[in-house]
């Protein structure tokens, strides 16, 4: 045979042959060649990171973004139309938290109407953060402008820099104020009035305080302060009535306690008063609790000294004893949430102005044998300052609130292990007794309204009641 029609005869069969191949990958690979899910670019927090989506026709879509053990986002929603489409993601988590710097996979299923299922999946790489305001909570929504020095706003931003505070009037709409203030990011700070106005004296009304860094001022906060021109009108210690809810109130008698005053002790956070077994310091001492945040019940009235009932400190049992009068004051709690704990439960309850908004899992302290201080206490408390997260025994604490003491509420712990968190362990506590004393909240997002650990650190003020229902044991 000659050669040149043996090479055309081979180039012929090579041909159909890669042919063939090509269009048996074009059949196998139809489903995904009508759908992608891209994003163009590594996760920025606090910024634009938009899908291109390309989609065969109307349907349902579903991107997740997740690692080997948690889901950190969920975007889904309905698409009416064909080719191109973009589907908007500010880079963050359910709660707004900030993606931390490591690879996340994303996951991407498309339903089209007639049910077929395409799907997408890549890993993206969160490197870092724009600037964003995280929490801006204040120290109460009611300011009374002869105290000023006393209110204060706790605020954290994801990095150092320098924030424009608007005070507007919300009956002409007038920005009133603005100043700026430097900040350090990356931790929970608190601002006093003076840093964020001066001098500025406002008449008395509703305000919106709007707070923003102008490197991204999309990512601020925005709080309304009713301003009010009051005297202090200092409240009298008398018999209190019972806080504590039961297990017969219904939800209208339970935020009714919950919104009592609370009678403290007014020392420093983490200090202690003594419980005297007479109203003589010079008594027994049948125990301790904290000042600031721990509510007494005043059982009775005598000259210097008030015979209180409360929780003691170093054992969680009620005791009823004598502490000093003059150490004494009161303090009104804030009034949108409310925080029930029931440690019989190991859940709690978050309450809205009065009504139940979600219900999450926690761990409380497991009090042990010579070490009965690790039980919570029972009680009624007000929330003091967030803290920044902490570390104990090779595990990570996040998103802190003081209450009691040295007591904290917080996120179950993680472990970083291969550049991830693992909360394995702390997940499967949940629901029983497990920590040294603090109070351990779910970092799942939960089935109702989507609120975790992170959400009530972004959400709950200085001053939220805190209502701790004691067990059988």
């Amino acid at each position: 045979m000659n050669i040149s029609i043996y090479k055309k005869i081979c180039f012929s069969a090579d041909l159909f042959l890669f042919l063939v191949i090509v269009l048996f990958a074009i059949s196998a690979s139809s489903e995904e060649q009508f759908f992608s899910c891209r994003l163009d670019h590594d996760i920025i927090s606090f910024s634009d990171n938009s899908f291109q989506m390309a989609v065969p026709g109307p349907g349902t879509y579903r991107i997740t973004i997740k690692d080997e053990t948690t889901i950190y986002k969920i975007l889904e929603g309905t698409i009416r139309n064909t080719g191109m489409v973009q589907v908007e993601w500010d880079g963050t988590g359910f709660n707004k938290e900030r993606l931390d710097k490591r690879a996340y996979l994303i996951e991407a299923v498309y339903i089209s109407e007639d049910g077929k299922r395409y799907s997408d999946s890549y890993s993206k790489v969160s490197e870092y953060s724009a600037q964003a305001v995280n929490y801006a909570l204040p120290s109460s929504y009611i300011m009374n402008i002869n105290e000023k020095k006393q209110w204060f706003l706790e605020i954290k931003t994801v990095m150092d820099g320098t924030l424009t505070a608007e005070w507007i009037h919300d009956g002409t709409g007038t920005v009133e104020k603005v100043s700026s203030v430097n900040i350090s990011g990356g931790k929970p700070v608190r601002l006093s009035y003076k840093s964020l106005a001066g001098n500025f004296v406002p008449t008395p009304g509703e305000y919106s305080l709007r707070i923003y860094d102008s490197k991204n001022p999309d990512y601020g906060k925005k709080i309304k302060v009713n301003i009010v021109d009051q005297k202090d009108i200092k409240l009298p210690l008398q018999i209190s009535e019972d806080f504590m809810p039961s297990e017969d109130d219904d939800t209208a008698e339970i935020w009714r306690k919950m919104m009592l005053p609370s009678v403290v002790v007014d020392i420093g956070f983490h200090q202690h008063q003594k419980i005297y077994e007479q109203p003589n310091k010079k008594s027994k001492s049948l125990g301790t609790v904290h000042g600031q945040t721990q509510a007494l019940k005043i059982l009775e009235l005598i000259e210097n000294w008030a015979l209180i009932g409360a929780w003691n400190h170093e054992t969680g049992a009620y005791v009823e004893g004598w502490v000093p009068s003059e150490s004494l004051k009161i303090e009104k709690p804030q009034t949108e949430y409310g925080l029930l704990f029931n440690k019989k439960m190991q859940s709690l309850t978050v309450f809205y102005h009065g009504e139940v908004f979600d219900t999450l899992q926690i761990s409380t302290g497991l009090g042990e044998k010579e070490k009965l201080y690790q039980e919570t206490s029972a009680g009624s408390f007000l929330t003091g300052y967030h803290r920044s997260s902490f570390s104990s025994n090779g595990k990570k604490f996040d998103y802190v609130i003081q209450y009691d003491g040295g007591n904290m509420i917080h996120q179950i712990p993680y472990y970083w292990g291969n550049g991830k968190k693992n909360f394995s362990a702390g997940s499967e506590q949940l629901g029983s007794k497990a920590s040294h004393g603090c109070i351990r909240i779910q970092a799942e997002p939960s089935n109702k309204e989507g609120i975790n650990a992170y959400w009530l650190w972004t959400h709950i003020p200085y001053h939220t009641r805190v209502v701790i229902l004691d067990n059988d044991k």
